[in-house]
């Protein structure tokens, strides 16, 4: 039986850390990226105990040329079963647009927006060799509710979701699934924010946890559960869908 492969990228992340620990259980092969945090990763193999081949690798998914050259080294000339896209910039600003910094604005459509049709660009010609390649993008619920103090990230997500709508028509003729998961407020480790960001962070949280039927916000492994179907040879016939995951909201 052919090995089945996976790239991740934020692979040091909240979600793309437990997408990883569960895709280790599903695929022979994985590729998991990350920007800055390196030593997470290393970490994060020594915790599978040869379960699978595992390949780590630090990139600038801004930079398109060093992006490229690194996945056509990494993958070379074999298939990729499944891309899954965790890799994002934060709106860390955390003010209204009219006070907003254009450099940080900018730099958030470059890593969000660019940098996923970069990575898209790279990774299509691999997932085009397997039978049925998968793709999942994170995206955010705030693509489609607005986020107030957070409009570049937002706006950017909202572009993800209509790249997702757009890719899954021109790769469809090629077997290839891609969607694109929208969670609502995930729990997750903020220990790495900016100060100013938690502050926003926690109140934001307070404000939507009322709103959330559940009243409560969503695990890591319950939005990397959804991720994992997708991937997985039981979806055979979604695509093009932006999928919530909001307790309701």
């Amino acid at each position: 039986m052919a090995k089945k492969s996976i790239l991740i990228t934020g692979a040091s992340g909240n979600i793309g850390r437990t997408v990883s620990q569960k895709a280790s259980k599903e695929f022979n092969i994985l590729y998991l990226h990350t920007f800055q945090n390196i030593e997470k990763l290393i970490e994060l193999k020594a915790q599978f105990h040869n379960e699978c081949e595992i390949y780590i690798f630090q990139a600038d998914i801004t930079n398109n040329q060093k992006l490229c050259n690194k996945i056509n080294d990494i993958i070379s000339n074999k298939k990729l079963d499944a891309f899954v896209h965790c890799a994002a910039r934060r709106s860390t600003d955390a003010v209204k647009l009219v006070s907003s910094n254009p450099e940080l604005w900018e730099e958030v459509i470059k890593v969000n927006l660019l940098g996923t049709y970069y990575l898209l660009r790279a990774v299509l010609p691999f997932l085009r060799k397997a039978s049925c390649g998968k793709i999942v993008l994170l995206g955010s619920i705030v693509s489609q509710i607005g986020l107030s103090n957070g409009s570049a990230y937002a706006s950017s997500k909202a572009g993800i979701s209509n790249l997702v709508k757009s890719i899954a028509i021109e790769e469809g003729v090629n077997n290839i699934l891609i969607n694109a998961v929208l969670p609502g407020p995930v729990e997750i480790d903020q220990s790495n924010f900016p100060t100013e960001y938690q502050q926003f962070r926690k109140k934001y949280y307070q404000e939507m946890k009322a709103q959330i039927p559940l009243h409560r916000f969503a695990q890591p492994e319950e939005v990397a559960n959804l991720i994992m179907f997708l991937i997985s040879d039981r979806n055979k016939y979604i695509t093009g869908q932006e999928i919530r995951i909001s307790g309701g909201l």
